[in-house]
């Protein structure tokens, strides 16, 4: 019990983008991107991406073009229980004419 509340005071609500995910990473990360491409296809205004990521405390970054893979920002969103496991939600894509051209996103855990 003592370990629960412990752990539930240390952890970091998921963005609300990310909740809700399965409990296996391969398959929430999946989960992850498809709901990310649902909620916004190419062709959608980046505008509404960013504002939504910005809301939901993503940290949206260029991308370096030695790590782009056809990507020009990510936003990343981490969190966790700590000292366990930390929660990452990352979402990539590429504009053209301030629109979605290509997005991609992955949910994974770095656990000790």
């Amino acid at each position: 019990m003592i370990v629960a509340l412990i752990l539930s005071g240390c952890s970091t609500p998921a963005p609300r983008l990310g909740r809700g995910l399965p409990s296996n990473f391969a398959a929430a990360s999946r989960a992850f991107d498809e709901r990310i491409q649902a909620r916004f296809p190419v062709g959608s205004p980046e505008s509404r991406l960013r504002d939504e990521l910005t809301a939901e405390h993503f940290k949206i970054d260029a991308v370096s073009p030695a790590q782009a893979s056809g990507y020009q920002f990510s936003a990343q969103h981490g969190g966790g229980v700590f000292p366990a496991c930390d929660l990452t939600w990352t979402v990539m894509w590429a504009v053209e004419a301030g629109r979605i051209a290509r997005i991609g996103a992955t949910y994974y855990a770095t656990c000790l």
